[in-house]
């Protein structure tokens, strides 16, 4: 299957599920609340189908989406970290995935040898090109904002009646993934005004508090210590670019190098030979640049650091090997040539 065949048909991916005895529900390294929160509404709705189907986070789960999940479900939903009987389902499928890269590489190395033409995938990301080959059904929208979104049209699809915990789980896996709608469309407002007189709102958004780790406050703070500041004129509007590295918390040094006033925040860190790249940026750079980080950066550097990448237009990442170093080089490189004008470094 091509990129350019993506289409979304929920019937056919519903129909094809059905016809699975078991499946696995894999979601991706350190499962964040809508990968989670998502398989665990997947789970129930083909629990209602009559498919067994059990839920796998083989690379951990991040701590928030643990605590949302014990707090909508307490001990009804078993996730499996341990992939050893994993090879008993008849088929995978992976939830808010767009690349092997995002599993363990023994994961990966089953699903290679055991699950070409076995595998389903539903998620809101552009798909690296090599999880096409191995596909059986997918369900994939890169203009969805969250795979919450696509679980619940499946839902509805099929008829299958969810209940508050359900629609509490989706609504906070669509709540997560946009950012509290900061990055949103007309489906997810669509979506969140049929359910809303269904959840308690507030609370949903008070699942979401938590108090910062010192290591990741002291991660975010060297982030800006170390920031490389790049300055351009786009279009007639000058833009700010950081790039940084540091040795975890990628993603939220990113973020905090927004917040502090960069448009474009490049963040690098790692450690043993393993490298991860992450990138953040205002709507305002993308509509000025016409730059999709996922598609346009993170993937191409995810080729150039043995791994992959890929991501949001807002939002990307890569994994590979190397040093973090070297690879906020290359990231800045593949930059310059999509950017096509000078950036002048500020000292």
């Amino acid at each position: 299957m091509k990129r350019e065949e993506l289409r979304l048909d929920f019937g056919a991916f519903i129909r094809e599920l059905m016809r699975v005895k078991s499946i696995g529900l894999v979601c991706h390294h350190n499962a964040d609340p809508d990968s989670l929160l998502s398989a665990c509404v997947l789970k129930r709705i083909l629990d209602s189908l009559k498919v067994k189907a059990t839920i796998y986070a083989p690379a951990d789960i991040s701590e928030l989406a643990r605590k949302i999940m014990e707090e909508l479900y307490d001990s009804e939903v078993n996730v499996l970290t341990d992939i050893k009987n994993i090879e008993e389902n008849n088929a995978l499928c992976l939830v808010d995935v767009s690349t092997l890269d995002q599993l363990s590489k023994e994961l990966k190395d089953i699903i290679l040898r055991k699950y070409r033409s076995k595998l389903f995938v539903i998620d809101h990301h552009t798909p690296h090109p090599d999880i096409l080959k191995l596909v059986r059904a997918i369900l994939i929208d890169p203009g969805a904002c969250a795979t919450g979104e696509l679980v619940y049209m499946l839902a509805k699809e099929v008829n299958v009646r969810l209940d508050k915990r359900d629609i509490e789980a989706l609504a906070v896996a669509i709540l997560y993934d946009t950012k509290r709608f900061v990055i949103a469309n007309r489906n997810v407002f669509k979506i969140m005004s049929e359910i809303f007189d269904m959840i308690d709102y507030n609370k949903l958004l008070s699942m979401f508090h938590k108090e910062m780790r010192i290591d990741e406050k002291i991660a975010r703070l060297k982030a800006a210590i170390r920031a490389r500041l790049f300055r351009t004129d786009i279009r007639g509007k000058e833009v700010v670019i950081a790039l940084s590295h540091v040795s975890s918390y990628e993603a939220s040094a990113a973020r905090a190098l927004l917040e502090l006033g960069a448009d474009l925040a490049i963040v690098s860190g790692g450690k043993k030979g393993v490298v991860r790249v992450c990138a953040r940026c205002t709507r305002n750079f993308a509509e000025l640049t016409n730059i999709h980080l996922g598609r346009d950066i993170m993937m191409k550097l995810g080729e150039e650091i043995s791994g992959s990448g890929g991501g949001h237009a807002l939002a990307a990442s890569a994994n590979g090997v190397g040093n973090p170093e070297e690879a906020l080089t290359k990231a800045l490189n593949i930059l310059k040539m999509r950017i096509g004008v000078k950036l002048r470094e500020i000292r």
